[in-house]
């Protein structure tokens, strides 16, 4: 009776879900010159990914191979980049001294603007 009831409820949050999945544009990407300042902007969308901003104006997104505890409560995040400098999934995150592998970096759209409370 319980798996009955539970899905019906996971199939009513699929919608939510797909609502704050970024779009992907293309394949796998790279950010040039991430150790020296080629990234611009960052904002989390949850903890498991990252929305980056290169010097060039464009969005990737960033997805941890597992969940980052800190990757939304961080006030900055470290980049680890391979030998060359450039950010790519074989790269890693730093938010307050959690280490976070990323799985996957591709362009993305700019992140979805969080939602005004009202008063």
């Amino acid at each position: 009776m319980k798996a009955l009831l539970i899905a019906p409820l996971m199939l009513a949050a699929v919608p939510a879900l797909a609502e704050r999945t970024p779009t992907p544009i293309g394949q796998e990407a790279e950010i040039p010159f991430a150790n020296r300042d080629g990234i611009q902007d960052y904002r989390a969308l949850d903890d498991r990914g990252l929305y980056i901003r290169s010097i060039t104006g464009e969005w990737y997104y960033a997805r941890t191979m597992g969940r980052c505890a800190r990757l939304r409560s961080a006030n900055t995040i470290g980049f680890e980049t391979p030998p060359g400098g450039t950010l790519d999934r074989t790269g890693a995150l730093y938010a307050q001294g959690w280490r976070c592998q990323i799985d996957s970096l591709t362009r993305s759209e700019a992140p979805p603007r969080k939602a005004k409370r009202s008063s």
